[in-house]
């Protein structure tokens, strides 16, 4: 499906944001087991949010910005509260309404030639930074348990088996201006290949989710 778009004014505006405020990661690591179940295990997610953060540092700052990262303790937590809580309706109903894919009958064409989304104005939070745009990331890893990774194994070597594939990893990206406006955005999953635990798989997993980030390559 061929739709007009408003992509490449998007594009220009994003490219004008020359210093970024990253939000603190919503990073949530899961151990995986062989039964399907997921359970947070906290030191892991805070380990692979680190990893995230120094990693996304690197990969705007390779691209030519300017970044800023939000201290955990600032007056804006209300502010940051609501405009995450807001991002996340909002990607929703862009995945939704403005990305086509096969059996998607909730594709609105108006929507994606004249894509209009926003997590509302954050002028004065960003201002408090000096930024002049928002970087809003999110992500989740499941990291197979032994017995999962055995269970694999089997199901590998027996072709009549239902074949489990190992845990995903997902990381998700927003840019957005003073306005809050959505001018980029990009999500990624990978099957079983990297562990934001690790901080060299996390920066390379990083690197790829930024490759097309609008100003250059990361």
């Amino acid at each position: 499906m061929n739709i007009p778009n408003n992509y490449e004014e998007r594009e220009a505006r994003a490219e004008k944001l020359k210093t970024v405020l990253l939000l603190t990661p919503d990073i949530t690591i899961n151990s995986l087991s062989a039964g399907d179940v997921k359970e947070e295990m906290p030191e892991w997610s805070n380990a692979g949010r680190a990893n995230v953060i120094k990693a996304v540092e690197v990969a705007l700052e390779s691209n030519g910005r300017k970044v800023k990262i939000l201290d955990p303790n600032t007056t804006y937590l209300d502010t940051v509260s609501g405009v995450k809580s807001l991002h996340l309706a909002v990607m929703e109903s862009i995945y939704d309404h403005t990305i086509y894919e096969p059996g998607n009958m909730n594709v609105f064409p108006q929507r994606i030639e004249h894509f209009d989304y926003s997590v509302g104005p954050v002028r004065e939070l960003l201002n408090a930074y000096r930024a002049d745009g928002m970087l809003i990331v999110r992500g989740q890893d499941n990291i197979s348990t032994s017995g999962r990774k055995a269970l694999g194994v089997v199901n590998f070597l027996n072709p009549f088996s239902q074949k489990q594939l190992g845990g995903m990893t997902f990381l998700e990206a927003t840019l957005t201006d003073s306005k809050g406006d959505v001018l980029w955005f990009l999500l990624k999953w990978n099957a079983g290949d990297y562990d934001l635990r690790d901080p060299a798989e996390a920066d390379k997993f990083v690197k790829d989710v930024f490759e097309d980030f609008p100003g250059g390559k990361s």
